[in-house]
């Protein structure tokens, strides 16, 4: 009974590690993405602010802020629905995290019953 005891201890301290470092792999990941969909964004800016100034010396100005506009726009959205997927990804993770958490509380709690 002991034995079962300290293999249940035992995992309640390997399992939340391994956890941790998945995690960590998983976080950092998620981190690139970000990084990578900011820099395109930074970017996307700098062009649009470049084609905003060039549509500022030409006679048709809204005419060319319009195709400027319209030409952003696939990029931006692209950009977003990425935004929301990593978003999504993030929350689920969370809420895997929580519930691991729950069932470790939970099975330490019934070890703890378990001692003679």
């Amino acid at each position: 009974m002991k034995a079962l005891c300290l293999i249940i201890a035992g995992l309640s301290l390997v399992l939340p590690l391994a956890a941790q470092e998945a995690k960590t792999a998983a976080q950092l990941e998620m981190d690139e993405h970000r990084s990578r969909i900011a820099t395109q964004r930074a970017h996307e800016d700098a062009r649009y602010a470049r084609q905003r100034a060039e549509c500022y010396q030409r006679f048709a100005v809204n005419d060319c802020l319009h195709k400027a506009r319209v030409s952003r726009r696939p990029l931006i959205e692209e950009l977003r629905r990425q935004e929301i997927i990593l978003n999504d990804e993030e929350r689920r993770q969370l809420a895997s995290e929580q519930i691991q958490a729950l069932e470790d509380k939970q099975l330490s709690k019934s070890a703890e019953r378990s001692k003679p």
